[in-house]
């Protein structure tokens, strides 16, 4: 089954939850900004007039919300699609390749001199960004060392000239792994990318396993082929395929680029690669995955990941409690929100120590001893009532994490909380107070000597808006540094960074504004 064949379903299934733009829009910062103007409700963009690029629709938001990418399946709730991924990452079956010359995805063919990347409605996301960026191509390549293991990655491609890209691999996943066994061998790396195909492909790429072709027989109708110019396989029914090698000797200063943290990063490995062959549909469908810290971009990085960390910690975790999990969007991966109910003594440690354990992205977790209702002023406001803070340091984390040392590490932090009470939230000049347990929380600018807990935000942030502060929580907090535990006072410092954030042009934004019908959606 195409992309194309999922999204003419979803529309007609789910007419509400899509927006089809009918007038032209430049690729050129206007389908980040539409997509930016309804990332509230975050419908599925359908874009049918393509400035310079006639023969292309786009199509975005396909992964903007959880319950979108469970209709995809079949499914309608996060228990039911959470054990049918545990079930599919338990599956491994053999998969087989057509050996054939004709396939859906090479209707047009291009080799060598006859590649130009710039042939693709690549977009120009941000003016701050290096450059064009593909945002959704599954890298597909071989381990030298065991070629018949095939990996599916993700990994940030620049355009660079018509037949060159600069890679970064900075999730150190499979694909740098691979990288560097062909650079110890001094040879370049082959791979091909794969930009737009079924769902599933996607979401098990995003799963940091390794064999995932092993994983699609019988859920959804494709077959897999071998390149034009290498033997890797890819799925028939992609839209576009890209084919070529990574240089094992050779760099590229790549980026900035505007990641899913919400900053500007300079962070990267820096690769480069040479396209040997670009094949596709005869009128393909780009699809676009929207950068920053979309709703999109973190829910497709995260929903294939959580239910396998889940279902390792009910193996391990033998309990007669029971508990949630839960990674909030604004946590960019580094937040994870817990409570557990009717649980022994130590167990809310356990759980948290296992949930770091297998995710090196999160840097602070919140575990709530009882019922909480999983959201951020509700499980700070809990250590007003009861606490026990842990700071670990020089931790393995992502390199992305702005607030991270330069070597790859992080301190990190488990608050663990009690829910005893409701809290009441008071609105003040330039913040707001949280009380609770006869104990007050302040946050805002400045320190409140009255306060339990301070939590200090930037000029930047809105005290009141959860959100914003989660987001500066989860990306300017190196708790080592920023949380000063005293007798009777905690202070958490979110006002010490700041980092470079993208700004999309006023005037574009004014003028994408009149692409959105507005009995339809909504921002």
């Amino acid at each position: 089954m195409s992309l194309r064949r999922v999204i003419e379903d979803y529309i007609i299934k789910h007419p509400e939850e899509a927006l089809e733009i009918e007038k032209e829009i430049s690729i050129e910062y206007e389908i980040t900004a539409l997509a930016y103007l309804v990332e509230n409700k975050a419908p599925l963009l359908l874009f049918k007039k393509i400035k310079d690029y006639q023969d292309f629709n786009i199509v975005s938001n396909v992964f903007s919300t959880k319950e979108r990418i469970f209709s995809y399946f079949g499914y309608k709730n996060e228990e039911d699609f959470y054990n049918f991924w545990s079930y599919l990452n338990s599956v491994n079956l053999e998969y087989k390749i057509v050996k054939s010359k004709e396939a859906p995805v090479k209707e047009k063919i291009y080799t060598y001199s006859e590649v130009n990347l710039f042939s693709l409605p690549v977009p120009l996301h941000y003016p701050q960004d290096g450059g064009r960026y593909i945002t959704s191509g599954i890298i597909v390549a071989r381990d030298p060392e065991n070629p018949k293991t095939v990996n599916l990655s993700f990994a940030r491609m620049q355009l660079v000239s018509k037949n060159e890209i600069a890679l970064s691999m900075h999730s150190r996943g499979h694909l740098w792994t691979y990288y560097l066994k062909a650079k110890k061998l001094e040879k370049d790396l082959p791979f091909s990318v794969i930009i737009g195909a079924h769902p599933l492909y996607y979401l098990l790429a995003a799963s940091r396993i390794e064999n995932e072709y092993s994983k699609v027989n019988g859920i959804i109708d494709d077959y897999l082929i071998l390149g034009e110019t290498n033997d890797i396989p890819v799925p028939a029914n992609s839209e576009i395929v890209l084919e070529g090698k990574i240089l094992w000797d050779r760099s590229y200063p790549e980026g900035p680029f505007t990641e899913y943290t919400g900053y500007l990063s300079n962070r990267s490995t820096n690769n480069f690669a040479i396209i040997d062959a670009m094949y596709m549909r005869k009128n393909p469908l780009y699809l676009e995955i929207n950068p920053s810290n979309s709703k999109e971009h973190i829910t497709l990085s995260s929903i294939s990941k959580e239910p396998l960390i889940i279902s390792t910690i009910r193996n391990f975790f033998q309990t007669f409690s029971t508990y949630k999990l839960e990674w909030p969007l604004k946590g960019v991966h580094y937040v994870l929100f817990g409570k557990i109910m009717n649980s022994a003594p130590g167990e809310a440690m356990q759980l948290a120590l296992l949930s770091l354990g297998l995710d090196h992205y999160l840097k602070v977790v919140f575990m709530v001893e009882g019922d909480e209702e999983l959201k951020l002023f509700n499980v700070l406001s809990s250590l007003l009532c009861w606490n026990k803070i842990t700071v670990l340091e020089d931790v393995l984390c992502n390199k992305l994490d702005p607030s991270s040392n330069a070597d790859g590490t992080s301190s990190k932090v488990i608050f663990i909380g009690k829910s005893l009470e409701k809290f009441k939230i008071k609105e003040k000049n330039e913040g707001i107070e949280i009380y609770r347990c006869g104990k007050k929380l302040n946050i805002g600018r400045e320190i409140d000597n009255k306060a339990y807990i301070n939590v200090l935000v930037g000029q930047d942030i809105d005290p009141s808006n959860e959100d914003e502060v989660l987001w500066a929580l989860a990306t300017r907090f190196q708790p080592k540094d920023d949380l000063i535990i005293e007798k009777d006072k905690i202070t958490v410092r979110l006002d010490k960074r700041n980092f470079s954030a993208p700004k999309l042009p006023k005037e574009v934004l004014e003028k994408v504004k009149g692409l959105i019908l507005p009995s339809r959606i909504s921002f």
